[in-house]
């Protein structure tokens, strides 16, 4: 059993990766799919100030383009959309649902991606101070787990945590004036440390932390730290757009033994989708006997 927590950003730069994670997710269900996980699936968004989201899982897709955006978004294939004739995607997605089973018990896989790249368009209006790391937390303290977020985190499962986003984090639980982007940089010591959140999901399962899956689809962190008034630059750029570097979100994957890094300005999400794949598929799989060993209860039984 793995629950696995999607974290993707939702800043006005954002449209091009979340495209790139919808066309790709197969590469990454298909691994855990495979291996016949019991796997349950949601997605929460890096806006911290929108009480709608706050950690609350997503499941409404939004195609309104933001403003540095260089594609619409088409969502009118998505369930909730007019003339779809279903209902939005359910707030967790799982593989035991019937929604997801066909009829031989095997997993719809094309119904689960559709739905999980309606959910995971999570639109561009969040707010531009990303806070991706308060934000799985929020989604995960016991506040939401018991209430909006109910029914999600299994206590004899795996927990994954993959975090999607081209910023780096911004959590400072109020303590910064935010009059510009760059105060996250300048004033990063005021920012909630990295190793509070390492605590946290470690103790989520009971301090093993061999039963957490960290992933991250960031920009690479090139060493640089940025001091006022010096403007922050991005760490990489493509087609997709730029990235800054997310060393906040580094340090926190790097807190646990299973872990996967990726590059978001990678033109295609294909490489990173997949590792993230072998990661879970690595993790989860079981080596366990299928049954019990041959044993010999008289000589006849044991060959040359």
């Amino acid at each position: 059993k793995v629950d696995i927590l999607f974290l993707v950003d939702n800043s006005g730069s954002m449209c091009e990766e979340q495209a790139n994670l919808r066309r790709n997710f197969n590469l990454f269900i298909d691994k855990i799919v495979d291996i016949g996980a019991d796997f349950q699936i949601a997605i929460i968004t890096t806006d911290m100030m929108n009480p709608e989201e706050s950690g609350r899982f997503q499941n409404i897709p939004d195609g309104t383009p933001g403003a540095s955006c260089m594609q619409t978004v088409d969502i009118s294939q998505c369930p909730g959309s007019p003339g779809s004739g279903e209902e939005y995607p359910p707030l967790v997605l799982r593989s035991a649902n019937p929604r997801y089973q066909n009829p031989d018990g095997s997993v719809n896989r094309d119904k689960l991606q559709r739905d999980f790249g309606c959910s995971a368009t999570v639109g561009t209006a969040g707010n531009g101070f990303e806070m991706g790391l308060e934000a799985a937390k929020t989604a995960l303290d016991l506040n939401l787990r018991s209430g909006y977020n109910s029914n999600f985190l299994r206590e004899e499962a795996f927990l994954g945590i993959i975090f999607v986003t081209d910023e780096n984090d911004c959590s400072d639980r109020g303590a910064l004036d935010k009059v510009n982007g760059n105060v996250c940089e300048w004033e990063s010591e005021l920012l909630v440390p990295a190793s509070e959140y390492i605590d946290f999901f470690a103790k989520l399962k009971n301090g093993d932390k061999s039963r957490i899956i960290m992933g991250g689809i960031i920009a690479p962190d090139t060493g640089v730290r940025f001091e006022s008034p010096q403007m922050v630059t991005p760490s990489c750029t493509s087609g997709n757009g730029e990235g800054y570097a997310g060393y906040r979100y580094k340090e926190v994957i790097d807190g646990f033994e299973n872990r996967a890094l990726d590059n978001i300005c990678d033109e295609s999400f294909d490489s990173a989708l997949d590792s993230l794949g072998l990661l879970f598929r690595e993790a989860l799989d079981n080596k366990c006997l299928g049954s019990p060993p041959d044993n010999c209860s008289s000589d006849d039984d044991c060959g040359d």
